[in-house]
């Protein structure tokens, strides 16, 4: 259950930085 939650999380980081990095260059 722990880790489901953190798998969560960062996608959704990893989600954000790519939408923010990814989309800019």
């Amino acid at each position: 259950m722990e880790l489901k939650e953190t798998e969560k999380r960062l996608l959704e980081a990893v989600s954000h930085i790519v939408e923010n990095d990814g989309f800019t260059k």
